[in-house]
């Protein structure tokens, strides 16, 4: 756990708050202290989007009513928005949890030494949850701020101002970006702000390049465009005549349709993420913005830039003071200019030795306040952690973390326990209070509340099985070829989710022989029941036997809690889970929406091998052939990929990490374009040897794998199920609430709808143009 936590705009679509977020936790880092962003998303700042045929007329006009330029603008935002995402996973530290309101971080609060609220407009007034934002869910000694803004306060009425006396009066050290922050907190409380850079500043041009890994690039020279709402016909005349006069390019970062077509036109990238915005700046031979991070980077790297007013108008027109706060710092007020007052030459003179002088006092003085703000907490008594003493019962034990495992149900010594469906058609232990004799047994052997130690991998590889039973198989056949060798070599037996028609209830079985072996291939995206085969694991253990075990890691956890040691006859292989719906969905799904003579019901399929994947869709067999549907398009496969119908405990879950808790881990390899000699071959799973046990596993097996090195850094960067687990959406409210009222009711409120003409011509469109 790191130990600060800070909340801040991080997570959104905005270069600026990208890498003044990145900026913070760097500056915090290389003081040795260790912080995160607390992945907090407010339920009531999501907007409900428009649909239907305004919308598309919306798009379209945007766009110049032209398919074409729509087709280009969406293909560079989905780029845009990978790169954004890949940004985050790669430089920033976050939270495995996800916080939807205020009551969940006060009940977690003393997970960290202190919190940082900051930087950007966190502390204006611009629709977000300002409660949060202030750290009133921790005590006032582990609030801290840094360089937050607080502008655009001069109509508030007297209501708003005692509110914000009294957040500001509980932030124990207080700082602002601008100097209308500063004054603000002067006048409301009497207190002394500090006034601090925005962190981007708080880094030299060469420590930005450093960080980033970023080289200049000699070109032909170019002037930058950033302007928001777009460059209007004023400014592109200046420009053109500009690009003329001094044989300049003309590249912009798009802020509208036009301007994606004309960077595409002028060869350059449409598409940017934070640090390929970092990039254009540092390469740029002038720059023309309206953007405050826009000014930012121009005076980082040393270019000179008008920056343009956003008029009267602009409803970001009262936020421009955190423009003038540090033009005024840096003596550049003249570079603060009207659309108008451009003339027909362009003006280098900035001298950038003096600005950089008087950036690096402010950027001294800021670290400097920082460094004690960080420090302020040290020695502080450390508030009681909000969870209760360990319970004694396994009843003591909230829903919201009990994975109905069954580990308690299968320790109990006097049968007290039993595993009941609860009203989501999730199984959770119940305790009779006249058999129980309060021994604390299952308690003690819950995987929940007695943590199991988790295992960092040892070797991690990617790959796929060289026999022909791996055609059965979701992705490469790995738990196929582990399991083929524990039979044929070992005469072992091998413990996997069958899934058994027309009734679809999964559970988990034994599997001896390798013709049975195809019940427990492919994926079985439902909670499987395990309740009453771990006795029968146990027994044959200790007859000895060589078991291959696999299932969910709580599952593994479940296994290992109940046996109590470790057999070294014992092997284990847990799957990359993303969460698991209820037995009961998946029940009455079939019973509403499959045909009653369907034997066999598969939730993968291979696609064709150029593809290199296999595909998300619900697929079986009937008496008219085989029936495929899209899995995107399904009352019961769209819900899980979305995340919407899992138990409640996948939501938190302590196995969605890095440290595993089996001897191998399995799954689908997400970053197999980074392996071409072997994926082009077959469809590669990922393969992680966790503990000593593991290691001899796969030196049995090796050799039956084609496989390489797996780069494990970046499989957890682009598979986030290895770092954390799935956010829980605001449809998991209501999509059970739903079922319970009948199957046509769970239809009628689904978002999800039959797939129409129009829906799959634009599908054919989308896949055509990637």
């Amino acid at each position: 756990m790191a130990d600060f936590g800070i909340l801040t705009y991080y997570n959104v679509i905005n270069y600026g708050a990208a890498l003044q977020a990145f900026a913070l936790q760097q500056a915090i880092n290389d003081f040795g202290r260790t912080s995160e962003f607390i992945r907090y998303e407010d339920s009531h700042e999501k907007q409900i989007t428009t649909r239907g045929f305004k919308l598309y007329f919306e798009i379209l006009k945007n766009n110049n009513f032209s398919i074409r330029t729509y087709l280009f603008v969406r293909k560079s935002d989905q780029k845009k928005r990978i790169l954004f995402s890949d940004f985050q996973e790669r430089y920033m530290n976050q939270s495995r949890r996800t916080y939807k309101d205020i009551e969940s971080l006060r009940e977690n609060e003393s997970l960290y030494n202190g919190f940082i609220s900051g930087s950007d407009m966190v502390w204006s007034d611009i629709g977000q949850n300002l409660d949060v934002y202030f750290l009133t869910f921790a005590p006032e000694y582990k609030r801290l701020s840094y360089a937050p803004s607080l502008t655009g306060r001069d109509e508030e009425t007297e209501e708003e101002r005692s509110k914000y006396r009294n957040w500001i009066n509980g932030i124990a050290s207080l700082s602002c970006r601008e100097k209308y922050g500063v004054d603000y907190i002067k006048r409301v409380t009497g207190r002394d702000a500090k006034q601090v850079v925005d962190p981007t500043l708080l880094f030299t041009k060469e420590q930005w390049k450093e960080k980033l890994g970023l080289t200049e690039v000699k070109k032909k020279p170019y002037i930058l465009c950033y302007l928001f709402r777009g460059v209007t016909p004023h400014i592109r005349k200046k420009l053109k005549k500009y690009a003329d006069t001094y044989n300049l390019d003309i590249r912009y970062i798009p802020m509208s349709p036009n301007e994606t077509i004309r960077n595409i036109k002028n060869g350059f990238d449409t598409s940017l993420g934070p640090k390929e915005f970092v990039e254009v700046f540092l390469n740029a031979d002038f720059v023309f913005t309206n953007s405050f991070h826009g000014l930012l980077f121009s005076l980082i790297m040393n270019k000179p830039f008008y920056l343009f007013h956003r008029g009267s108008g602009n409803e970001w027109a009262k936020h421009e003071e955190r423009m003038n706060s540090i033009l005024e710092k840096v003596g550049l007020q003249n570079r603060f200019i009207f659309e108008n007052e451009l003339d027909d030459t362009l003006d280098y003179g900035i001298d950038y030795s003096r600005v950089n002088e008087q950036i690096e006092i402010l950027r001294k003085d800021s670290l400097s306040y920082l460094i004690n703000a960080l420090k302020s907490v040290d020695g502080k008594p450390k508030s009681p952690s909000s969870s209760k003493e360990q319970p004694n019962r396994i009843d003591g034990l909230s829903n919201k973390k009990c994975t109905g495992c069954a580990a308690c149900f299968n320790i109990c010594p006097t049968d007290a326990i039993t595993m009941e469906k609860s009203e989501e058609g999730f199984l959770f232990p119940q305790i009779d209070d006249n058999k129980c004799i309060n021994c604390g047994l299952c308690a003690k052997r819950c995987p929940e509340i007695t943590p199991l130690e988790l295992k960092y991998p040892q070797h991690t590889y990617c790959g796929y099985g060289n026999n022909a039973m791996v055609e059965n198989s979701a992705s490469g056949g790995a738990f196929v070829t582990f399991a083929k060798h524990i039979i044929e070599k070992e005469n072992g037996v091998v413990y996997g989710a069958t899934l058994t028609m027309p009734d679809g209830v999964c559970h988990h079985v034994a599997v001896d022989s390798i013709e049975n072996l195809h019940f427990l291939q492919n994926s079985k995206y439902v909670q499987s029941d395990i309740s009453s085969i771990l006795p029968d694991c146990k027994e044959k253990l200790k007859k000895g036997i060589t078991v291959l075990f696999s299932g969910t890691p709580c599952q593994i956890a479940a296994l290992k809690s109940y046996l109590g040691k470790q057999y070294d006859n014992l092997y284990t292989i847990d799957i990359i889970c993303h969460g698991v719906p209820s037995p009961e969905f998946l029940k009455m799904y079939i019973e509403h929406e499959i045909d009653d003579k369907v034997k066999e019901l598969r939730f993968r399929h291979k696609c064709e091998a150029s593809t290199r994947r296999s595909a998300f869709d619900i697929n079986y067999d009937t008496e008219k052939g085989t029936i495929i549907k899209s899995g995107g398009n399904d009352l019961y496969y769209a819900p899980f990929i979305n995340g919407e119908s899992y138990r409640e405990c996948c939501y938190s879950c302590r196995y969605a990490k890095e440290e595993r808790v089996s001897d191998i881990t399995i799954g689908d390899c997400d970053s197999w374009r980074l392996y071409p000699g072997v994926e082009k071959n077959g469809i590669l799973s990922s393969i992680l040897v966790n503990t000593e046990h593991g290691v001899r596993l796969w030196n049995m097996c090796q050799s039956c794998f084609v496989f390489t090195n797996m780069n494990y850094k970046e499989e957890c960067i682009i598979n986030h199920q290895l770092r954390r687990p799935s956010e829980r959406p605001n449809r998991r409210d209501t999509i059970y609430k739903d079922l319970k009222m009948g199957w046509e009711n769970y239809k009628s409120h689904s978002p999800v709808k039959k797939e129409t003409l129009c829906l799959k011509v634009k599908k054919m469109i989308l896949r055509m143009i990637g």
